[in-house]
């Protein structure tokens, strides 16, 4: 029998797929013929035939000489497949999420994965015929992140195509490659007629670190395409270098709402007065993800200034932007921050609801038991749960008879919870109800109402105690009988 000729492609894909079931505890393929099988699929002409055995190999370490070749071979395979792979990217099709990926690019992470073994076939594709074979091996040799691709990648900089130029860049930032020639033929192309070159160009010196290339990173903040301005205005955040500070600000200031976001990001990290100053400005932009960085950079801020300009984004427009407002005036704690927050309790969104009452529960104020208490009855479970919460965190007597009113929820999760906040209250006001729960339905329940009523430390419960010691559930009678031990302890 031939074993390299070319099987039929359903059987090669039947063949590839087995192997991939092969885990690190599987057998081992039944025979020798497998790596003739594996080099004969990878020349298969059905694409989704050689996707599957690229797989195969990049998940064994399967690597003779054949089959590194065979691997080689089809960095040069850029056929597009559909739902098939183990490297590709997610893409929409068809009404939803697929992996998309191509023989090409499962060869190169197979190569990669095979790495040291497998670095002289990436080198030698840096110099095939083919641009896609070529930005392949690139690719390919960044997910190794062997050093030895330095200067080969380097070379590769300048080639021409722009796909190629594109993979060497990110390649050596992968890498994270050291060496001023490498740095400055990544700094020409900021002048890339490619934008996507110029793009991988700037992320590639941000990821090696390369603070000499500040000023001529500052400089695409004015470039023609909106990416290139948005990564440059990224990298200048990362790398922290507080003398681009002026261009950034007037970066707030472009069309694009993804460069204005990244600008105020960049700000945020560079920290200092003057990104809290532009923040302020930013909660007014028309793009709701910018305002929402701005309401966080004030909030790492936690400056009580900023207490006024918080709380007037709890009237946002976007839902997601009022909750951080809620969250983000829990956090500073100020008392100012109360009135706003009760009333966005009253928000139509469930989820600024929750929001406003665990930040009154971490302002700790007893003024708030009444608004605290109604949120325990919304409708929403999300909102009570984080009412009793917060209720519990206040500490408040008056508290009692609104929590034990949640004791009836029919979510045994919410009862759970306010048995753990009528715990944390510490009042004798608190002790027959948590008995009473003692015989709730739900084991999860009355472990609950076990361990708030040993939290109270009040002997009057320790009949009830031991009586469920009997308990169906085994977490329940060992919590009874660690209860039991730590009183007997007590009183010795």
């Amino acid at each position: 029998m031939d074993r390299t000729r070319i099987p039929n492609p359903l059987v090669a894909a039947a063949l590839v797929s087995a192997l991939l079931a092969c885990g690190p505890g599987a057998a081992a393929p039944p025979t020798a013929q497998a790596p003739a099988e594996l080099a004969a699929a990878l020349a298969a002409p059905d694409a989704e035939a050689r996707v599957l055995a690229a797989c195969a190999l990049r998940r064994q370490g399967v690597a003779n000489g054949a089959l590194l070749g065979a691997l080689e071979t089809l960095l040069a395979d850029d056929r597009r497949v559909v739902g098939v792979g183990c490297g590709g990217g997610w893409r929409i099709h068809g009404g939803g999420w697929v992996r998309v990926s191509s023989p090409a690019r499962e060869a190169a992470l197979a190569l990669a994965e095979l790495a040291p073994r497998s670095y002289g076939a990436l080198e030698r594709a840096l110099g095939a015929s083919s641009p896609v074979a070529r930005a392949h091996a690139a690719f390919g040799l960044g997910e190794a992140g062997d050093s030895r691709a330095v200067a080969p990648l380097t070379a590769a900089l300048g080639d021409p195509d722009g796909g190629v130029r594109v993979e060497a860049a990110r390649a050596l930032g992968e890498i994270e490659a050291e060496g001023e020639s490498t740095a400055a033929a990544l700094a020409r192309l900021l002048e890339d007629d490619d934008a996507r070159v110029r793009e991988a160009a700037i992320d590639a010196l941000e990821q090696i670190g390369h603070r000499a290339s500040v000023p001529a990173i500052a400089r695409r903040l004015a470039d023609s395409e909106a990416a290139v301005r948005a990564e440059a205005a990224c990298a200048l955040g990362e790398l922290g270098d507080a003398s681009v500070r002026p261009e950034l600000e007037r970066a707030l200031g472009d069309e694009s709402r993804e460069v204005r976001r990244e600008a105020l990001a960049a700000l945020g990290e560079l920290a200092g007065a003057g990104a809290a100053e532009a923040a302020r400005r930013a909660l007014r932009d028309s793009d709701a993800e910018v305002r929402l960085e701005a309401l966080e950079i004030l909030a790492e801020a936690r400056s009580g200034r900023d207490v006024g300009a918080i709380a007037e984004a709890l009237g946002d427009s976007d839902r997601e932007l009022r909750a951080a407002a809620a969250a983000a005036l829990g956090e500073l704690g100020d008392a100012r921050g109360r009135a706003p927050l009760a009333a966005a309790l009253e928000d139509p969104s469930w989820r600024v609801r929750a929001a406003a009452a665990e930040a009154l529960g971490e302002l700790q104020n007893s003024g708030d038991v009444q608004a605290l208490l109604r949120a325990a009855n919304d409708p929403r479970w999300e909102v009570r749960a984080a009412a009793i919460e917060a209720l519990g965190e206040l500490g408040d007597a008056r508290a009692v008879d609104g929590l034990a009113a949640r004791l009836t929820d029919p979510d045994w999760r919410l009862r759970a919870a306010a048995l753990e906040a009528l715990g944390e209250l510490g009042a004798s006001a608190s002790l027959p109800h948590l008995v009473a729960a003692l015989g709730d339905g739900s084991w999860q329940v009355r472990l609950a109402a076990l361990e708030a009523i040993e939290g109270l430390e009040d002997r009057s419960a320790l009949a009830a105690v031991r009586r469920l010691g009997r308990d169906p559930h085994p977490e329940v009678r060992a919590a009874v009988a660690e209860a039991l031990a730590e009183l007997a302890e007590e009183d010795d």
